[in-house]
């Protein structure tokens, strides 16, 4: 199979199932969700020491999971936008 091929046959994994950034916002108290919006939208807010805020909370997040959802590219954030 070429390239075209195995791009046009390409079809991603959990296609519109939340990521664990979208999960965790979810399941948060108002003030957290609050708070952790806040820090993701201040770009001086590393995100590694955000990642572990939440996974020392009790949440499963890799670095690059939440990276991508606060780049706006996971799917519960694309569809919301």
């Amino acid at each position: 199979m070429g390239i075209a091929e195995s791009i046009a046959a390409y079809r991603p994994a959990n296609v519109g199932s939340l990521c664990a950034t979208c999960k965790a916002l979810e399941s948060l108290s108002p003030k957290d969700r609050e708070a952790l919006t806040t820090a993701m939208e201040n770009p001086n807010m590393p995100g590694t020491a955000l990642t572990r805020i939440l996974n020392d909370e009790g949440f499963s997040i890799g670095v690059s999971a939440f990276a991508r959802h606060r780049r706006g590219e996971c799917v519960g954030r694309r569809g919301s936008q």
